[in-house]
């Protein structure tokens, strides 16, 4: 990772599925293909945002470039059993290697657990806005 100073990711994609957690990082807006890849299999979101906070701490140098960052969950494969309370410290250092991110779009159901990790928290993510679950 430290040879990597001149690599410059701007935009992020956490994606959030029934059975893995991945991440997809691009070099610019417009890009069409990911520069980085990290895909961590698991199941439910508390897991899975422990398991993705753990190994993100590792790639702060990479991922402290990134600007604009998209959360994303799939909706259709929720289940019942699903455990989705996340603690709020698990939020924080899920997002901690993302120290210069300007903005951040969740959809609604992500929007929920991350504006209770934000009530109260200095507004250190720039904009915050509500996307859709696709």
């Amino acid at each position: 990772m430290s040879t990597t100073e001149n690599l410059k990711l701007t935009h992020a994609k956490l994606v959030f599925h029934r059975d893995a957690v991945f991440l997809k990082v691009y070099p610019n807006e417009g890009a069409r293909m990911y520069a980085f890849y990290v895909l961590v299999v698991c199941k439910h979101l508390d897991r899975q945002v422990a398991s993705a906070a753990r190994i993100l701490g590792v790639l702060r140098p990479i991922l402290s470039a990134v600007v604009h960052l998209v959360l994303l969950h799939r909706k259709h494969t929720f289940s019942s059993v699903w455990h989705d309370e996340v603690d709020r410290r698990l939020w924080c250092q899920l997002l901690s290697p993302f120290n210069n991110v300007k903005t951040i779009r969740v959809p609604n159901g992500l929007a929920r657990d991350l504006s209770r990790f934000l009530d109260g928290e200095p507004p250190s993510y720039g904009a915050i806005t509500q996307a859709d679950g696709s």
